[in-house]
């Protein structure tokens, strides 16, 4: 009765959750209910091949090929043990897995949006209508682009709570998410920049926090407010009762040259990995190229481009990608788009001047 009392308090904490997840994922398999995968091709089918004829340690741990995605080829391996020669099965496990990665995301929406579920949920649901959730529900690579977001996201978060909460632990995280996420695919190892800027503006953050009490300590308000909660806390001492006082920041002891240190080994750590299993620090092109014969200055501004607009909804690439290229879209859709992105810009603007007022 005991074990019975326990999963039941269980169950009513985390109830919302678990409807929230119910729909998420129901609406996944709604939207992609016309989504099918009949056989394996290209990349996918190699891979699949390689699982037959490799063992564990040459398929999750390739040493001198062009790529090495150890984190990624451990989960493909997972997945094609439980699922065998059931390639049909891998819409529905992506389906799933993307429905947890809305979860996740809904999860975060509501912490970063002060308790907003409706909204929340309506985010995590735009998520599975995207295109990147279409990208990775019906082929076995899919894996690693669904993956590969994940530890992006879950690195984004870190960073967001390290310079709002000071929380070191969760700087810890996003160091650590960097790592797996440059082993699911060496493309996110150019989220580096992201945890550096992270220390910089955490660092401002906390220097503007510190000027801001240096300049109201000594108001007749301030002074009030402190003896008043000093009172509080010593009558709470004699009750017994819990006290009012602010707790430390849990970041405090932590220098900021630990965390820029933690952050270059992790950097550091990547290349040496890299280095000791493929044999070069350069990434791996298309084709059998490599990046750096291939790579121009003018090539990758205009694909920096062609990201942007991806990110406000102009789908300009390959028809895999985008599946229907923003020109040509109907009037209706296009109107739209650029709507919805002056909305989009409307809110930022607000939200900068919010915060430049603050």
């Amino acid at each position: 009765m005991e074990v019975f009392h326990r999963i039941a308090e269980e169950f009513e904490k985390r109830k919302d959750d678990l409807l929230v997840f119910a729909l998420l994922l129901g609406f996944g398999f709604f939207i992609n209910r016309g989504v099918e995968l009949k056989g394996l091709y290209m990349d996918d089918l190699y891979l699949w091949s390689c699982y037959g004829e490799q063992s564990f340690r040459e398929f999750v741990f390739p040493m001198g090929g062009t790529r090495f995605r150890f984190v990624f080829y451990l989960a493909a391996w997972l997945e094609l043990f439980f699922l065998g020669n059931h390639v049909t099965w891998m819409v529905p496990f992506n389906i799933v897995l993307n429905s947890i990665i809305a979860w996740s995301l809904y999860r975060i929406f509501v912490k970063v949006s002060g308790g907003r579920k409706f909204v929340s949920l309506a985010l995590a649901a735009a998520y599975l209508l995207s295109r990147m959730s279409y990208y990775q529900i019906g082929q076995f690579y899919g894996l690693m682009e669904s993956l590969g977001l994940w530890a992006a996201v879950g690195l984004l978060y870190g960073v967001y709570v390290y310079v709002n909460e000071k929380r070191a632990s969760a700087y810890f995280w996003a160091n650590g998410l960097y790592f797996l996420a440059s082993f699911i695919h060496e493309r996110y190892m150019v989220l580096l920049p992201v945890l550096l800027l992270g220390l910089v503006f955490g660092r401002w953050a906390g220097n503007r926090e510190k000027r801001s009490r240096e300049w109201s300590a000594g108001s007749p308000e301030e002074e009030a407010v402190r003896r008043d909660a000093g009172r509080s806390r010593s009558r709470a001492s004699r009750s017994g009762g819990p006290g009012t006082g602010r707790k430390p920041a849990p970041s405090a002891g932590v220098p900021g040259w630990l965390l820029l240190a933690v952050t270059a080994a992790t950097a550091v750590l990547i290349q040496v990995i890299r280095l000791f299993t493929i044999g070069t620090l350069s990434p791996a092109g298309t084709g059998g190229t490599d990046v750096a014969d291939t790579f121009k200055i003018s090539d990758a501004i205009a694909h920096a481009w062609e990201q942007v607009a991806f990110v406000f909804g102009r789908n300009s690439g390959p028809d895999y990608l985008c599946i229907e290229p923003f020109a040509k879209a109907p009037s209706d859709i296009r109107f739209l788009i650029l709507a919805s992105n002056a909305v989009l810009g409307l809110a930022v603007l607000i939200f900068l001047i919010g915060m430049i007022r603050d």
